[in-house]
């Protein structure tokens, strides 16, 4: 189900990703709720992509525990990943202030990190996250995260070309 949904919304228009919005308004079934997470939040759509970021934080929408599935989501895709790491750093105080106590709270800097795959997205992730070390629930998360990113663009950038040099062979 998550997959049909991904791919109606991923390759459909805006008014799929309303009236997926409004299925997961109005239906209280949990598993159909995050199937239909899944799914919208696969848009390639700019503007819806700014409208489900814009909706993250309405808790008449998206329940706090729903929310870093939702931004994560975003930020995997391809098309939506810069909005929801702006929206991230952005929204970080909105983010402590919600969730600063809650056992969910690294998630965010560990689950962005997770996402992000270029030389330019770690520096900003360095850049934003390393002040904030100092912070015991989040020094291991920004600690794992920067070597992770480490880890995936040094991996990119080694292989890029012979993977690129096999996909075309194929």
């Amino acid at each position: 189900r998550p997959l049909i949904i991904s791919s109606v919304a991923r390759y459909g228009n805006g008014d799929i990703v309303d009236d997926l919005l409004a299925a997961y308004r109005d239906n209280q079934a949990g598993e159909l709720r995050q199937d239909i997470c899944v799914g919208v939040t696969s848009t390639r759509v700019p503007e819806k992509i700014t409208q489900l970021l814009g909706i993250i934080k309405d808790q008449q929408v998206v329940r706090h525990q729903d929310v870093a599935r939702w931004l994560i989501y975003l930020m995997r895709g391809r098309e939506s990943r810069e909005q929801a790491w702006q929206w991230l750093r952005d929204n970080w105080q909105w983010i402590v202030d919600t969730f600063g106590g809650d056992k969910s709270y690294d998630d965010y800097p560990r689950y962005g990190a997770s996402a992000l795959v270029t030389q330019k997205q770690l520096q900003e992730y360095r850049e934003f996250f390393e002040p904030l070390r100092d912070d015991p629930a989040l020094t291991r998360a920004i600690t794992v995260g920067i070597s992770e990113i480490e880890g995936r663009v040094e991996l990119i950038e080694r292989d890029k070309e012979a993977v690129q040099k096999a996909l075309l062979a194929l």
